[in-house]
């Protein structure tokens, strides 16, 4: 769903969102978000670790990115790395059969590759190993993609992939409003209004209060924020 959506993927996503008492810290999410409910009939799908020898490990971190995702969405069943039959970096190496063998509809595989000081292209294939196993659904190469968007590739590509197989637009590059609470000893409690990333990562504040800050609201052009405050000892709805 589009950033209209807040705490709910249409038809498909049951999420709790938890407002922590954490401070925000550039390596962590202050925002736990916890999958409630799936769906009975979700799909089996191998999100295979993607190639690539980095320093960083930034094909890993690009894996787990869009490993979370899929199984946030509640409509997907991953299967384990230790029980992947092998671990193929492109389309081509995919042996269907084996797949097969493990209860696997898709597979997804990919690399990173670094193509300059700061650039990167990136390789990405869904597959569908019991329907079309000779005919991949989605190969697409990205190219001169620096660091800083590695995370927001990575979201795009579980767009696709749940697209592809859900066949509704995928609500990963979307981002979710909520209301943070902080607690400090022998100081009042402080409310915030965050925007963040669909999986809690890169909050921002836009706004802060020592009074309590509830319901946010997306307009529908995903440009304004609706929310209501007791700034004035009543509450009142603020854009």
């Amino acid at each position: 769903q589009s950033k209209r959506g807040i705490l709910s993927m249409k038809k498909t996503l049951f999420l709790l969102l938890l407002a922590s008492t954490q401070v925000f810290s550039p390596c962590y999410a202050a925002l736990n978000l916890e999958l409630t409910r799936g769906v009975n009939n979700a799909l089996p799908i191998a999100i295979v670790p993607f190639g690539g020898q980095e320093e960083d490990d930034t094909s890993t971190k690009m894996t787990t990115i869009i490993r979370n995702d899929l199984k946030n969405s509640g409509r997907f069943s991953l299967l384990p790395e230790n029980k992947m039959p092998t671990q193929p970096h492109n389309a081509s190496a995919v042996n269907s059969s084996e797949w097969r063998q493990v209860n696997v509809d898709n597979v997804v595989v990919g690399d990173v590759t670094e193509t300059g000081s700061s650039s990167h292209k990136i390789n990405f294939a869904l597959l569908d190993v019991i329907k079309n196993p000779t005919k991949t659904l989605i190969t697409k190469p990205f190219n001169q993609v620096e660091k800083k968007d590695f995370r927001r590739l990575a979201h795009h590509i579980s767009d696709l992939i749940y697209e592809a197989l859900i066949g509704e637009k995928g609500p990963f590059s979307s981002h979710i409003a909520y209301i943070l609470t902080q607690h400090s000893e022998g100081s009042p409690t402080r409310y915030s209004l965050e925007i963040a990333d669909a999986d809690g990562y890169n909050p921002q504040s836009i706004l802060t209060s020592s009074q309590p800050i509830m319901s946010p609201a997306w307009s529908h052009d995903a440009r304004k924020i609706a929310y209501v405050s007791f700034e004035n000892h009543e509450s009142q709805i603020y854009i």
